[in-house]
């Protein structure tokens, strides 16, 4: 049957309005107010077991040049143990409502929310002062520094006003908070200048896109597929972002293989990190599942972008300073601009194939590229791809029409 396809290029006709998966409304409360976690079509639940990251590599090799499978950026283990911390703080268990405070550092992940400057830092205040004025310029709580040092309120304060009234142990607890906060912002920081140096200058992606989008594969990776990976039987994996958006035909001929889940995150961790390098699936040769997740990721981070921009402050806004094939200028807010470059630059003709329900040539496509063979590195499909298929199945109805019912099918 004839059908009609997308125009490629075009920012109506190819582009897939997908449910995205954004950190809207987590921000802690010393990031300020926020509108809650819970949106109704951005966010999923997630268990409350402690998030753990391991390496990741390319399908290649390692994602970045110096770095093996195994080392991530220090800001990565910290958020996300304090977003873990916050789920298991829950009185209802895992499946529970979330406030604004209960994952508080998920726009951590690769969030740039840094504050360094320290003006009540303690070489200027002796005693309880510079102890309170440390934890207040890191944004941190009586409370919430009393949690993370696994101590008692009044412990935490009998320390902050004098430190001599506590143990060794305690004290040393309570420095390690404060030490480890300012270590995490410290990394923060760095990798706001990572993604400024590697996309200052681009046509194709501001840095705040890039570290948008770098944000969303972060939480796909620890906070969806790697809670599923632990707790199985909460969701079937079909539910779990980023498959929450894929046609369902794909996720049958996957099922619930971990195996398959757990190579998807490693990919979501290794296209992350390649990304703050100032690098694209498009830009070297790799599998087709990459450009899959680039195009599973615009839709959210777009939303990520929009919902939260103060996020995203301590990276310079982009103010149309590139300029694109078409003429236009690309800033922050043009993100069918981005699409249509990457339509551009892909090298699967069907990158986001998957994407679109009830696509009439995914089953052909899925017939003849299992989705296990997603994660394989191959030269892709190219430009053209889809056509060509298109003819193929015309010709082949043609051919049906004419040789009768009892043709083999």
């Amino acid at each position: 049957m004839l059908m009609e396809l997308p125009e490629q290029g075009t920012a109506s006709a190819g582009r897939i309005q997908g449910r995205g998966c954004s950190a809207a409304g987590s921000a802690p409360p010393w990031h300020g107010g926020g509108q809650g976690f819970e949106s109704p079509q951005l966010h999923r639940n997630i268990t409350n077991s402690q998030v753990e990251r391991s390496g990741s590599s390319s399908c290649l090799g390692p994602s970045r040049a110096g770095t093996g499978s195994g080392h991530r950026h220090p800001a990565h283990g910290f958020a996300l143990s304090r977003m873990a911390e916050a789920i298991r703080e829950q009185p209802s268990g895992p499946r529970c409502p979330r406030s604004d405070d209960d994952l508080g550092l998920v726009r951590t992940c690769r969030a740039i929310r840094v504050r360094l400057d320290y003006s009540l830092s303690s070489q200027y205040f002796g005693g309880m002062g510079a102890r309170r004025a440390d934890r207040e310029g890191l944004g941190l709580t009586q409370t919430q520094a009393a949690a993370r040092a696994g101590v008692s309120l009044a412990t935490w304060r009998r320390w902050e006003e004098d430190a001599s009234s506590v143990g060794s142990a305690t004290r040393k607890k309570c420095e390690g908070v404060l030490d480890g906060q300012r270590a995490h912002r410290t990394a923060l920081a760095e990798r706001a200048a990572n993604f400024e140096k590697a996309w200052a200058e681009s046509p194709v992606l501001t840095p705040r896109q890039a570290s948008a989008i770098a944000v969303i594969l972060d939480v796909w990776a620890d906070l969806y597929i790697g809670e599923w990976l632990k707790h199985p039987s909460v969701e079937p994996l079909h539910e779990v972002e980023p498959f929450a958006s894929f046609d369902v035909r794909v996720m049958i001929y996957v099922n619930e293989n971990r195996a398959w889940a757990e190579k998807a995150r490693e990919r979501c961790r290794a296209v992350s990190d390649e990304i703050e390098s100032g690098t694209l699936p498009f830009d070297r040769p790799g599998c087709y599942f990459d450009e899959l997740l680039m195009a599973a990721a615009l839709p959210a981070a777009q939303a990520e972008l929009a919902d939260m921009p103060e996020m995203f402050d301590d990276i310079a806004p982009r103010v149309a300073i590139g300029r694109l094939d078409d003429g236009e200028g690309l800033s922050d807010d043009d993100w069918d601009l981005v699409a249509d470059s990457f339509d551009d630059q892909c090298r699967w003709d069907e990158w986001e194939v998957p994407l679109y329900n009830n696509y009439p040539l995914l089953g052909v496509i899925l017939a003849s590229r299992h989705p296990f063979t997603w994660f394989d590195p191959s030269e892709g499909t190219g430009p053209g791809y889809l056509r060509r298929l298109v003819g193929l199945e015309i010709e082949k109805d043609s051919w049906r029409a004419r040789s009768g019912p009892t043709a083999p099918g």
